[in-house]
């Protein structure tokens, strides 16, 4: 495996662009467009490039990964080779409805693992499409176009193997341009922006020039979200709980020209934007309508980055910027775009909804929900989006769940004791649990953990009755096969004879000593043993009354001694049952205390995150308000406090609520497990109760 870096050949060499190693017998057939290398004297073929590279020293620990033909994620393999190029992802129909291309569709529903998703925004030809192409390492990935048309409709994807997280999937999304004129839907542009954000994890919003009021005058769309998105359905939105599922927000400012100043002082990309989005004094409408933008960007988003880029090459070549060598760049521009680069590779923070990582089939169920939802028009919902996934994704969690559980107990060779079957259910059942725990997503009501617990243990009791069942068979064949001697001497008439009962009473004795030898006949191994000899009284009176070598007193003697051996021999089964079933009370009441156990530290766990969450909300909006006080704007400042004052009181709820909801679940569970096991235990003790009056009916018989 070679750590990656990505290069642009340029006149005959590779230059890089950042991500470190050195590029050694570098013979291009074709030049003028970024290639991805693989280090560590690893050779590399892109198209018509080819070339060996040898890592730096500095460069050793970086990420590792390569990018193949196909790639493995799990049991499934990928073909990357249909993503060497960007691909239609979310279009629209002949009459402008917004689908999701099936071809996307079926991708995503294979892709198991956790996606990092970018996406770029913003006005029209103004550069979004080269900014993704720097991601992908391509200066031809996602078209350019160098007329004043938009070249991007929709939404297109390119998706890979992120080259720094191996375990996750990078999705890049490019939208099509804000304000074209060419557009006849005016709700086209707000669709399309708003579903960028709520299916990325960073968001960049690409302008150019600088940030003044005319580029938040084109940011409008931000202060309309709450017109067309809701986090919980129906009811009005004031946009409180978008910083929960909306992204990281970057503003790219393409063909910057100014120093990067206030006040005549030097500061960094981020104190420039962060500045232009104060609140400003003033109660003209073009104030107020600017606050109103710069007000839902803080709000709505908590990590926010700028970068500034210059002028990439002289006004002539920026119609074909994919076919201008990095030599021909700015070098200034090469540098800030290594860094953009670097900070959107370098953040491994995945595509989430409310502290869930999405995988390729989750994103792909939410994206459906959004999109019916438009169709329909009704708005998007992400409570709903959540329920729609959660409900396929539990679902699917559960099955997977089952099937682990029984494969866990497949190769179970039956009858065994029941400890085994016990330990084996326990270690079955953890798997089963932590693999839904792992995959279920917001359970409410733990309707799909109170469902999961009662199909396993349903399982679980049909195996032990089967388990009972082949325990009684092997048992009362092994003895019928032991008797089968016996049985043929009864025929020949060998014990009609006088002493004949002193040596049927020797044979039997041997066939219940080589029977206890058996360990494989099951826990039903005991009560069977006393019902065969019971069965057997009519022939071992027969033979007792036959043998004229007895009298009457031996023979009333024998009877007692028999009688008392066969009380004693139900005593002995009586008190290795009890302690069994004590034993094995003890075994399912841990199983249960430790499966109670696991959910509740997933609870906790949810819930600490909420709080983490609530809390990193109320240090941000607290910051807000200071400044609000500080500017005086007293109005804004106290419908602030007043919303400071709520998250406060659900934070202290969070306690009381996980607590509660932890034995409300602990009580449904037991209670419906309590049901279901009644109901198998009289179903068997009526089996229990047919099988003894057919035995007590053979005996009388």
């Amino acid at each position: 495996m070679g750590d990656w870096f990505i290069a642009g050949l340029v006149d005959g060499k590779v230059e890089g662009s950042g991500y470190g190693g050195k590029v050694t017998k570098c013979v291009p057939e074709q030049l003028g467009h970024l290639v991805i290398v693989k280090t560590r004297k690893e050779s590399f073929k892109t198209g018509k490039d080819k070339g060996e590279v040898e890592a730096s020293e500095e460069n050793k620990g970086g990420a590792q990964g390569d990018i193949q033909d196909k790639t493995l994620f799990g049991n499934e393999v990928l073909d990357l080779n249909s993503m060497e190029h960007p691909q239609p992802f979310i279009s629209t129909d002949e009459e402008g409805r917004l689908f999701l291309e099936p071809k996307m569709k079926n991708f995503l529903e294979n892709i198991d693992h956790p996606l990092v998703v970018v996406a770029v925004a913003g006005i029209y030809r103004t550069g979004k499409s080269y900014l993704l192409n720097r991601l992908m390492g391509k200066q031809d990935g996602f078209p350019l176009g160098s007329t004043v048309q938009s070249k991007t409709k929709g939404i297109w994807a390119w998706v890979t193997k992120h080259p720094r997280y191996p375990d996750r999937v990078l999705l890049l999304l490019d939208t099509e341009g804000l304000a074209d004129p060419e557009k006849a839907n005016v709700d086209h542009d707000i669709w399309i922006f708003s579903l960028a954000i709520l299916l990325s994890s960073i968001f960049v919003y690409n302008s150019k020039g600088v940030i003044d009021s005319d580029a938040l005058e084109k940011l409008q769309m931000t202060s309309e979200l709450t017109e067309h998105l809701r986090i919980k359905s129906g009811g009005n939105e004031d946009g409180e709980d978008f910083h929960r599922v909306f992204p990281d927000f970057i503003w790219a400012v393409r063909d910057f020209f100014l120093k990067c100043e206030i006040d005549a002082v030097e500061v960094s990309p981020n104190e420039y934007m962060d500045w232009h989005l104060k609140m400003k004094k003033g109660k003209r409408p073009e104030i107020m309508k600017a606050n109103s933008i710069r007000s839902s960007i803080r709000s709505f988003f908590d990590t926010r980055d700028c970068f500034l880029f210059p002028f990439p090459v002289e006004q002539g070549l920026l119609r074909d910027l994919d076919k201008v060598p990095f030599s021909k760049m700015d070098k200034n521009f090469i540098n800030v775009g290594n860094t953009f680069v670097d900070h959107i590779l370098n953040n491994k923070a995945t595509k989430n909804i409310f502290g869930k990582a999405m995988t390729g089939r989750m994103y792909a169920l939410m994206i459906e929900s959004y999109l019916k939802a438009i169709r329909d028009g009704v708005i998007p919902s992400v409570e709903n989006a959540v329920d729609y996934m959660a409900e396929a994704e539990n679902k699917k969690a559960k099955e997977l769940a089952v099937e682990a559980y029984r494969n866990e107990l497949k190769d179970l060779k039956c009858p065994v004791p029941n400890n085994t079957l016990l330990e084996r259910d326990s270690k079955a059942k953890k798997i089963a649990v932590n693999i839904y725990l792992d995959r279920s997503l917001f359970d409410k009501n733990e309707e799909g953990s109170i469902s999961l617990g009662l199909d396993l243990n349903e399982i679980f009791n049909n195996m032990v009755n089967e388990n009972s069942l082949l325990s009684m068979k092997k048992s009362k064949e092994a003895f019928v096969k032991l008797h089968e001697p016996i049985q043929s001497k009864i025929k020949q008439g060998y014990f009609l004879k006088p002493g004949g009962y002193t040596l049927y009473e020797k044979d039997m004795t041997q066939v219940v000593s080589q029977y206890k030898e058996f360990t494989d006949l099951g826990d039903e191994a005991g009560a069977m043993l006393n019902e065969m000899m019971m069965d057997k009284e009519v022939e071992r009176k027969q033979i007792l009354d036959a043998d004229k070598q007895l009298g009457i007193e031996q023979k009333r003697t024998e009877e007692e001694r028999k009688k008392k051996e066969e009380q004693e021999r139900e005593v002995r089964r009586q008190k290795d049952d009890l302690q069994r079933m004590e034993e094995e009370q003890r075994k399912m009441q841990k199983d249960h205390d430790d499966t109670m156990k696991k959910y509740a530290e997933e609870t906790k766990k949810k819930y600490e995150n909420e709080k983490k969450d609530l809390q990193n909300r109320i240090q941000a909006e607290s910051k807000r308000h200071e400044e609000m006080i500080k500017n005086g704007f007293t109005e804004e400042a106290q419908t602030l406090k007043n919303r400071l004052n709520n998250m406060q009181n659900v934070l202290t709820q969070k306690d009381n609520e996980k607590q509660r909801q932890m034995q409300e679940f602990q009580q449904r569970l037991s209670r419906e497990l309590k049901l279901q096991n009644d109901r198998f235990n009289e179903q068997l003790a009526a089996f229990q109760r047919q099988h003894a009056h057919a035995g007590g009916r053979k005996q009388k018989d």
